[in-house]
């Protein structure tokens, strides 16, 4: 058995799977940091939830460090979209970073909602980093219980 597994671990084949996991390691951490400080859409940020019900829908979205003047959303039918910027911390001359994972800059995000929503009726809140935005669905796309009643 022991011979087995010294042969096993030595193998070529075996050797380059553990190559391979290495390599995956170093492009996940390429790629995490050329993301760094660039935010856009389908990046995840800011991340948001959405329930809907039959008269609308509630999204809820997480944006610690950005102030209400910075963001801007807009609703066309069914979707919606948040922009915004988060400015980056003012650094004194002998100051710099030694990690850095909370992204800075402008930001853009879409989502498809389930159905068209009344622009007249949307209400956006922010309060304690978390901006909650009400979406009403149109009176004509609600909808309706029919009656059962005889055809004849």
């Amino acid at each position: 058995m022991f011979g087995f597994r010294r042969t096993f671990f030595n193998d070529p084949v075996f050797a380059s799977f553990r190559q391979m996991g290495r390599l995956v390691d170093q492009m996940d951490r390429y790629l995490a940091q050329s993301q760094e400080n660039t935010l856009h859409a389908g990046s995840g940020f800011p991340l948001v939830d959405v329930w809907t019900g039959q008269d609308g829908a509630i999204l809820s979205a997480e944006i610690p460090g950005v102030a209400a003047e910075d963001l801007e959303v807009t609703v066309l039918g069914d979707t919606l979209t948040i922009r915004g910027k988060r400015p980056a911390p003012e650094l004194g001359e002998r100051e710099g970073y030694v990690r850095q994972e909370r992204f800075t800059g402008e930001f853009v995000r879409t989502v498809q909602l389930p159905f068209a929503v009344d622009p007249e009726q949307v209400k956006a809140e922010h309060k304690n980093g978390v901006l909650t935005v009400q979406l009403t669905r149109p009176a004509a796309d609600r909808p309706r219980r029919i009656a059962i009643g005889d055809l004849s």
